[in-house]
């Protein structure tokens, strides 16, 4: 179908290629023709060249090859320029293949051959892959495109005066004030790593440390969260004094509490150093203990008395904890694997009553006061859940991966984890954050000299 933007122009078009062919057209009345201000085409109607026209059009070429029932269009390669590009038009006027984009411009239907720029200019490029000129002997063309004399006569090294160089020394040498290349011996002393002011190095440093003061330090900020210090867990990213506090058995904003209200419904309570979840939710025993685990905690382990007592004011009804005799009859073990020699059974239990009496419950209130009963595992219940040392790696997050759940990794004292990748561990470094294998300590105040030179002594 014929697009009305391009009427007139096919018009104009038909004329031009009958006028150049000897003939005459007319276009009168003929409503959609538009004035001759109006099509944009290089010359005059009469004298306008077949070859070459160049044709401005101001909407996107369409693609159609369509004519009237009368006269279709046949496709020809006569180029015009169609904003920065040339085009083929068919014989109706019609841009129907893109030929060639134009990186300067398009004029009389082809592109414009680039033009150098060299104004001001004495030496250098010239902007369309030639160059401005050269350059005399013992002379060097600056960015700005100017030839300059380089003063490096005597001179074996250093800059010329033109922003370049008179030439490099080889290793062991150093260039002397007067250009010349002269011996030079490194300056390492003390240093681990960084310029030993001769062109080459005093050390490399370890992955993970960055090379500060010819010292291999960990980074001030490791986790690169933007918190270099009050960072209570400097290897997550996560966790930092201005993060939201996540349902995860982890403090996130650092804050020395884990969780606050971020687990809600279930209320999130600290008893012992351990952080607990009291959820109401009514589940059965095994998807109690995938929720716990889930928010990174386990199903909770009572171990005393007086945590029984504690956990039994949590609860509004009875609720699941992590004891089951599942795998062995009458051999309870806990959520976490481990066993107990703590007990808190209800009068007569466990009695596994109908023969399936396998997860425990902690019975809540008077005259219970969180004793415990068997039941079965399907018995729809609120749950307990309990963070603390001793998880299991797939119960509790392990950022530093030494197997203690983050929720209660004192890394500072940790023999497992090396902060800094010097071998020791924590709790065995003199300077835990600073790479100092040695442990040198010369003036024997417990801190090593990796840290007196950053702290002092």
């Amino acid at each position: 179908m014929r697009q009305p933007w391009a009427s007139g122009r096919v018009l104009a078009m038909v004329a031009i290629l009958a006028v150049s062919a000897g003939g005459c057209a007319s276009v009168e009345g003929s409503a959609d023709v538009p004035p001759p201000s109006e099509v944009d085409v290089a010359t005059s109607e009469a004298d306008a060249p077949v070859d070459g026209a160049d044709v401005r059009l101001e909407a996107s070429p369409p693609n159609s090859d369509a004519g009237t029932p009368d006269a279709p269009c046949a496709r020809q390669n006569l180029p015009i320029c169609v904003g920065d590009s040339v085009w083929y038009v068919d014989t109706c006027g019609e841009p129907w293949t893109k030929v060639e984009e134009c990186a300067w411009g398009c004029e009389g239907g082809s592109c414009r051959p680039c033009q150098p720029s060299c104004d001001g200019r004495q030496c250098g490029p010239d902007g369309c892959g030639g160059s401005c000129g050269p350059c005399g002997v013992g002379q060097a063309c600056t960015p700005e495109g100017v030839c300059c004399d380089r003063q490096c006569e005597g001179r074996a090294c250093g800059p010329d005066a033109c922003g370049g160089t008179c030439g490099a020394c080889g290793f062991g040498e150093a260039c002397g004030p007067d250009g010349r290349c002269v011996p030079c011996p490194p300056a390492c002393d003390g240093l681990e790593c960084g310029p030993d002011g001769c062109g080459g190095s005093c050390g490399v440093c370890p992955s993970g440390l960055a090379c500060d003061a010819g010292r291999c330090l960990e980074p001030a900020d490791p986790d690169g969260d933007g918190f270099a210090t009050d960072d209570c867990r400097p290897w997550d990213a996560a966790a930092h004094p201005v993060a939201p506090e996540a349902c995860n058995a982890r403090d996130d904003d650092c804050d020395g509490l884990t969780d606050e209200a971020a687990c809600a419904p279930c209320a999130t309570l600290v008893w012992g150093g351990h952080t607990y979840l009291a959820c109401s939710a009514p589940l059965s025993w095994h998807d109690a203990r995938s929720a716990c685990r889930a928010r990174g905690y386990r199903l909770a382990s009572v171990e005393s008395l007086e945590e029984a007592l504690f956990l039994d004011t949590t609860i509004s009804g009875d609720a699941w904890i992590g004891a089951t005799d599942e795998a062995v009859e009458g051999a309870f073990t806990w959520d976490n694997g481990s066993t107990s020699t703590f007990s808190y059974w209800h009068t007569k239990e466990p009695n596994d009553k109908t023969h399936d009496h396998n997860c425990v419950e902690m019975v809540h209130g008077s005259p219970n006061l969180g004793r415990w009963n068997d039941n079965a595992c399907t018995v729809l219940h609120g749950w307990l859940c309990e963070s603390g040392c001793g998880e299991p790696p797939d119960t509790q997050p392990d950022g530093d991966g030494d197997g203690v759940g983050d929720g209660c990794d004192d890394w500072s004292a940790d023999s497992a984890n090396d902060a800094d990748g010097d071998g020791l561990g924590e709790a065995d470094d003199n300077c835990p954050l600073h790479w100092n294998p040695g442990q040198e300590d010369s003036d024997a105040d417990g801190q090593g000299e990796a840290c007196d030179a950053v702290f002092g002594p």
